[in-house]
C-alpha cells in the first residue's frame, strides 16, 4: 500500500471515529417559552414563561436537590390531609390581570422565580377540582412555602 493511500485510510478512521465520539456533556440551561403556550412540563423539569422562572418537582431525592432553594417561592399542591397531589394545572397572573402562563406540573410543587415583589395571583386545578385562589408574593430572602389545599 502506498504511503499516500495509507494516509487516507488512516484520516478516514480518524474522521468516523471523531462523529462516533459523543460530545462531552453540557449542562442544560432552563427551556424559554413564549407567554400564552400551554405548557406540561417534565419531572424535575426548569423553564422561564414570560420573565418567570419555574420548575416542577416535590416527591422524591430529587426534591432535596439544592439547586430547588434557588427559587424564592415554593407552591404544593396538597389535600386536606396535607398528603401531596400531583398534576395540578396552575395559572399565574400579574397585579395587572394579564394572564402569564398556565402550566400543568407532574409533581407535588412547583417553583417560582417571580420577575418583581408585586402580588401575583395563582389559580390551580387538580381533575377539575379547583383550590382557592392565592396571592404570592417573592420574599425578600430565603423561600416561601405556600400549600394550595384541594378538596377531596
Amino acid at each position: 500500500m502506498s504511503r499516500y493511500r495509507a494516509g487516507i485510510t488512516t484520516l478516514a478512521a480518524l474522521a468516523a471515529l471523531a462523529a462516533a465520539t459523543p460530545a462531552p456533556a453540557q449542562p442544560s440551561a432552563p427551556e424559554t417559552i413564549a407567554p400564552g403556550t400551554p405548557v406540561t412540563m417534565g419531572w424535575d423539569s426548569e423553564m422561564t414563561i414570560a420573565g418567570v422562572g419555574l420548575a416542577c418537582t416535590g416527591i422524591g431525592g430529587t426534591k432535596d436537590d439544592p439547586k430547588w432553594l434557588a427559587y424564592p417561592l415554593r407552591i404544593e399542591f396538597a389535600n386536606r390531609a396535607r398528603e401531596y397531589l400531583i398534576d395540578a394545572t396552575v395559572t399565574l397572573t400579574d397585579n395587572k390581570g394579564a394572564k402569564l402562563f398556565t402550566v400543568t406540573c407532574p409533581g407535588a410543587w412547583l417553583l417560582l422565580k417571580l420577575p418583581s415583589p408585586a402580588p401575583y395571583r395563582v389559580d390551580a386545578l387538580i381533575k377539575g377540582q379547583a383550590a382557592p385562589t392565592t396571592t404570592v408574593r417573592s420574599p425578600a430572602k430565603g423561600q416561601t412555602r405556600v400549600i394550595l389545599v384541594f378538596p377531596q
